[in-house]
């Protein structure tokens, strides 16, 4: 009965992160995220443009941060939700394990002649 309510637990925790992901996933949210920016930007930039009587420098200059920010906030966003997706498989688990075994031999921080010797 205990492994029952187990795996329901972890089903349900599973379930979570699905609707957690899938909600960040969306295609028109990442568009709209990365339309804002330069746009955003670039109308600042032709306001300045305007009030200092200038070429459409702060215009350009506006455009290319605005895609600069929106392809980061892209590219963080997506790391997170794959840290998410992949903080259950098999090989992140393996990985920890090993950095267990690391460090319980007492392996970390020693030099070359030292493991020698030992």
């Amino acid at each position: 009965m205990r492994k029952l309510a187990s795996l329901g637990h972890r089903a349900n925790t599973k379930g979570e992160r699905r609707r957690k992901v899938a909600g960040d996933a969306d295609a028109f949210g990442q568009a709209v995220t990365f339309a804002s920016g330069p746009t955003l930007f670039g109308l600042l930039g032709s306001l300045v443009d305007a009030k200092l009587d200038a070429a459409p420098l702060f215009t350009v200059m506006g455009i290319i941060v605005g895609c600069a920010g929106g392809a980061a906030t892209l590219w963080y966003r997506y790391q997170a939700r794959m840290e998410t997706l992949e903080a259950d498989k098999p090989w992140r688990r393996m990985a920890h394990r090993a950095v267990d075994v690391v460090q319980s031999n007492d392996v970390v921080g020693r030099t070359d002649h030292e493991m020698r010797s030992a």
